[in-house]
């Protein structure tokens, strides 16, 4: 995938020429996967694993690819004109697309300088940003989806005491997140501040232990 299903059908594939990309191609270079490996390790293929183009350091050993394949894509480049490339993961539990911005870190010529990063908390929990949407996404240990929090805001958006009172939390361009216990922080690069948002639940339950 290159965009989140909730783009579907909303952007052009083509520019307006066949030398300059469309709307799909330019959101292709804001969207990731996170994928999670086992300590047993796992290798991500680029383009086909028979190329041995890989993530991989030396040979892969014959347990891992010997492990089932999961098919994705690669991003579109000016030098693939504009095709978006195939890939496969090896040794992979899971794999969660969405998370935004995502830096590219080969030759381009599209800069793609911003250092995105995602965090873990001790329920193994992860949250990530989808700065495209203005929020951050939560997901289990198994890659279930557990919620969001935020929505566009500029710096005139902040609370009860702030100019504009509404979003409850405000979110321009979620770059980074890092998660406690208690409450995640999440840079804000547009709004040039950190969020800071407390975590709670709407629900408890407890049960007697004998």
């Amino acid at each position: 995938m290159c965009e989140p299903l909730s783009f579907d059908g909303k952007l052009s594939p083509r520019g307006k020429s066949k030398r300059e990309p469309g709307d799909r191609a330019w959101l292709a270079y804001l969207y990731g996967s996170i994928v999670k490996f086992p300590p047993s390790g796992g290798a991500i293929w680029y383009n086909n694993p028979k190329h041995k183009s890989s993530s991989c350091v030396g040979e892969p050993p014959k347990e891992l690819l010997d492990k089932p394949i999961i098919k994705g894509d690669c991003r579109p480049t000016r030098q693939s004109g504009w095709r978006t490339g195939k890939a496969e993961i090896q040794g992979a539990e899971w794999q969660r697309f969405g998370f935004s911005p995502y830096s590219i870190h080969f030759g381009s010529s599209t800069c793609m300088c911003e250092g995105g990063g995602f965090d873990i908390d001790l329920f193994g929990r992860v949250f990530y940003p989808n700065s495209a949407q203005c929020r951050v996404e939560v997901i289990d240990a198994a890659n279930n989806m557990i919620g969001t929090f935020g929505q566009y805001g500029n710096q005139d958006s902040g609370g009860p005491d702030a100019l504009v009172k509404t979003p409850e939390i405000p979110l321009a361009w979620p770059l980074t997140v890092a998660v406690s216990d208690t409450h995640a922080y999440v840079a804000d690069t547009i709004n040039r501040r950190i969020v800071k948002v407390r975590l709670r639940h709407l629900a408890e339950a407890g049960c007697a232990i004998e």
